[in-house]
């Protein structure tokens, strides 16, 4: 019986002694926001014919393929006529949504280009209006919208 009564003194003392700690879903969601790296997507937009990449860098190399394969396909149909020849590169910004929509943000070239070609932004304009509808990113298993820098060479003799 005196051992029953030292150990219910143990008990009692021994909990007294263990200090419980509230954990609030605010601080535990606090801490895992800052723990993810925002600028960084888990997975790339995808076009259907880069559904058998495995790899985020093989999808995204496949993503970056497929998008400059396009435009370049799209400058390649228009007739152009320049008196001076070209080497010029010029960047486009495009926007694929949550929904996989692509939108052209900007369109940065030297004055000297958009004098010579006057029609590119209009060009450029319509190709990625006309791109076709891609799977988002996806961030944490949710579609996220991304930006995209598309540097374009334009060559003429």
């Amino acid at each position: 019986m005196k051992y029953h009564y030292l150990f219910l003194l143990f008990l009692v003392v021994g909990c007294k002694e263990i200090e419980t700690q509230k954990v609030y879903s605010d601080e535990i969601s606090q801490k895992e926001l800052q723990q993810i790296n925002w600028s960084e997507v888990e997975t790339y937009p995808e076009f259907q014919n880069c559904s058998h990449c495995v790899e985020k860098a093989e999808k995204k190399k496949c993503f970056e393929q497929k998008v400059t394969e396009y435009f370049y396909r799209k400058l390649a149909t228009q007739q152009y006529v320049v008196t001076d020849s070209l080497d010029e590169t010029f960047h486009l910004y495009i926007k694929i949504t949550a929904a996989g929509k692509p939108v052209l943000d900007s369109l940065h070239a030297s004055e000297d280009l958009y004098i010579k070609l006057p029609q590119l932004d209009s060009l450029m304009t319509t190709s990625v209006e006309n791109l076709p509808v891609l799977e988002p990113a996806y961030k944490r298993g949710i579609p996220v919208s991304t930006s995209f820098t598309l540097p374009l060479e334009i060559k003429t003799k």
